[in-house]
């Protein structure tokens, strides 16, 4: 008969060692590989209102980036942090095999993410006051309208990024690959639709990025409905349904919503403190000349890039942690973490080398100007540098999520981005 120290003695096999390493590392690079996908299918939908837009003039340019800044910091921002309990207890109630719990989880992030939205916008609304207090009023006008459209990229946008790290915490990646590769496309046609075909202007790329933002959710839900990825689990683990029904009275949602937002308002915090600290980088460069300040932009827009190959990794190792310590295999996650430890410092090898081999290039192409290029190709050593140190503080950022201790990260972002730096 089998007991309960059963795998841990035969994980101690020498034979296997290389076996499980060559799992989890597959693990990693298959989960992995997905995320980065999403990362920069998702990261690339912005971009369409700044191309299509900066052709109509500098105030609609300013206004855009300006609107797009503020939607990322009030609202899409804090539902990625607030997303982040669900990456944690869903990965969890996974590896218990409780299907009913996961899916609470997703019911009450969403709920979460719906009673955030309406301060969110009400704050977008009346924008237009505090907005003249810090651009020019052309400007101000332009964000405001900007932000009340956006509103209607509220829903769509909340469904998606809360049932993507559902699917995500299942171990299922395909359908927002799937969706996003739908949308991205889509996204571009509908902004030379209304921006150009129909004359639109400047409204037409908050209309066409919230429609886009419609069809993600809308995309996401349609899986989550028709397909139904829990009941097809459960339905291979008879043990699983008889113990959720017993358990079903157990389950109030009321009992559930400490332990959610105890991982959820970290988690926010820590998002907050990594977005608000380019941010400030930006508008600090800006008081002090439009060269210094178009050079921040051109490092802030490549380091972004390249971080999204390490924000990867540590989602991948929140729920690949998360998923172990549910089935209570302790030292199985603590091989992933050093597995996922090992790939965080290769990844940001890779990156250093990129970013100092390519400086030159990537400055020609993103300005004509002289003196920027100079000051890209000056500073982007160090901006390399410190890919080692990202990748290795996203890599523990992801440890402790999976290990639920949001909480501690929290306070180290809060700590080390404005105190430290």
């Amino acid at each position: 008969m089998a007991r309960e120290t059963t795998p841990l003695l035969e994980d101690d096999g020498p034979p296997a060692a290389g076996n499980r390493v060559a799992e989890e590392a597959l693990t990693l690079v298959r989960s992995s590989t997905s995320l980065v996908l999403v990362s920069y299918l998702q990261f690339s939908l912005p971009f369409a209102g700044l191309l299509f837009v900066g052709r109509l003039g500098i105030d609609e340019l300013g206004a855009v980036s300006l609107g797009a800044s503020i939607a990322n910091i009030t609202a899409y921002g804090i539902y990625q942090g607030l997303c982040s309990g669900l990456d944690t207890l869903g990965a969890l109630a996974y590896g218990l095999r409780r299907w009913d719990l996961a899916t609470l989880y997703l019911k009450l992030t969403l709920m979460l993410l719906t009673l955030v939205s309406l301060p969110v916008g009400l704050g977008w609304w009346h924008s237009q006051a505090i907005l003249r207090t810090l651009v020019s009023p052309n400007i101000a006008a332009l964000t405001s309208q900007y932000l009340r459209v956006s509103l209607l990229s509220l829903p769509g946008h909340a469904v998606f990024e809360a049932g993507k790290r559902f699917l995500q915490s299942q171990g299922v990646f395909h359908p927002p690959i799937v969706v996003l590769c739908c949308a991205v496309p889509v996204n571009l046609a509908l902004h030379w639709w209304f921006v150009y075909r129909l004359q639109w202007g400047f409204i037409g790329a908050p209309v066409s990025a919230a429609l886009s933002d419609t069809m993600l959710g809308a995309g996401l839900l349609a899986h989550a409905t028709y397909l139904r990825p829990i009941s097809r689990c459960s339905d291979d683990d008879d043990d699983s349904a008889s113990s959720s029904s017993s358990s079903n009275s157990m389950l109030r949602a009321g009992a559930h919503w400490p332990r959610l937002l105890r991982l959820a308002l970290p988690g926010s915090i820590t998002v907050l403190a990594e977005y608000l600290t380019f941010e400030l980088l930006t508008v600090g460069a800006g008081k002090l000349d439009a060269t210094r300040l178009a050079a921040q932009s051109v490092l802030n827009g490549t380091v972004a890039v390249a971080l999204q190959l390490t924000f990867a990794i540590a989602s991948a190792t929140t729920l690949r942690v998360a998923t172990l310590m549910g089935q209570t295999r302790p030292r199985r996650a603590r091989l992933h973490m050093r597995v996922a430890l090992m790939t965080a410092v290769a990844v940001g090898l890779l990156n250093l080398s990129v970013l100092l081999t390519g400086r030159y290039w990537i400055s020609r192409q993103l300005s004509t100007s002289v003196e920027v290029q100079t000051l890209v190709v000056r500073t982007m050593p160090l901006c390399a540098i410190m890919q080692i140190v990202y990748a290795t503080a996203e890599w523990a950022n992801g440890v402790m999520k999976g290990l639920q201790m949001q909480q501690t990260a929290g306070l180290l972002s809060l700590v080390c981005h404005y105190t430290v730096s």
